[in-house]
């Protein structure tokens, strides 16, 4: 969990750079054993699905309301595997964008505005399209999943899947 805290904290940090506000995040858990996985990994894989979840909060939500859904995560144990749903309430997408979203060079920010105010020492919060397609591939290697649902006009579901017993 607290890679998952981590990894928030960093993606707020770059959220509210960007729009001066940020989502909250409430985590779940009913896991008693710890990830057996690489910390640095983990960080990642949910540094940059927090980037885009709390960036579609706030876009679709208005960056000045100041009561944001909260980003919800949820951990669970499921017949051997640790399971992670992040859950937000960005406005989700259109059934067809889905697959397009996990491809290398898809991004849905808008470039010239996403990248005009970046501190001298901050990175962008999205437009590189690396994201999501990167978090897939650390998952995959480690043997797990990662599955994106959406409905348009409410939400989107990131759900992570990871062998409790890794083969490292």
């Amino acid at each position: 969990v607290e890679e998952l805290e981590s990894a928030y904290d960093d993606a707020r940090y770059l959220c509210e750079q960007h729009y001066i506000n940020a989502p909250q995040l409430k985590i779940t858990s009913s896991i008693d054993n710890v990830f057996p996985y690489i910390p640095n990994h983990i960080y990642l894989i949910f540094f940059e699905i927090f980037k885009n979840s709390l960036r579609a909060t706030v876009e679709n939500h208005g960056e000045v309301n100041e009561n944001l859904p909260p980003v919800h995560v949820t951990l669970k144990s499921e017949e051997g595997r640790i399971v992670i749903n992040v859950h937000d309430e960005g406005g989700g997408m259109a059934h067809d964008k889905i697959a397009h979203a996990m491809q290398f060079f898809s991004t849905s920010a808008v470039l010239n505005e996403m990248s005009l105010y970046q501190g001298a020492h901050s990175s962008p919060l999205a437009g590189f399209g690396f994201g999501l397609g990167m978090a897939q591939v650390y998952t995959e290697y480690f043997g797990g999943t990662l599955d994106l649902s959406s409905e348009e006009g409410r939400g989107t579901t990131v759900r992570i899947s990871l062998n409790c017993q890794p083969n490292l």
